[in-house]
């Protein structure tokens, strides 16, 4: 009986100490200019950022972002770039 308790509180005490390793990526959201230079106009961390300062909801962005949206008629696209 007491072998068996001794075993749980390890079982749980290895469950507690197993590191997951979790790879995030985090990106740079850009409003750039429509035009074939695409000049950065405002560079934020996170989505919801870039919308608060454009004025749009922030699934806004990451539809135009998904659907490579070319900014004619809004005056910006956006891009999301990776960090390195």
């Amino acid at each position: 009986m007491i072998w068996k308790k001794e075993l749980l509180a390890s079982k749980k005490l290895l469950r507690n100490c197993i590191v997951k390793e979790v790879i995030i990526l985090k990106y740079y959201w850009l409003a750039v200019t429509p035009d074939k230079f695409e000049l950065p106009m405002i560079v934020t961390e996170t989505a919801k950022e870039l919308a608060l300062f454009l004025g749009i909801k922030e699934d806004s962005v990451i539809s135009a972002c998904i659907k490579k949206r070319s900014g004619k008629h809004t005056g910006y696209k956006i891009v999301k770039v990776e960090r390195s």
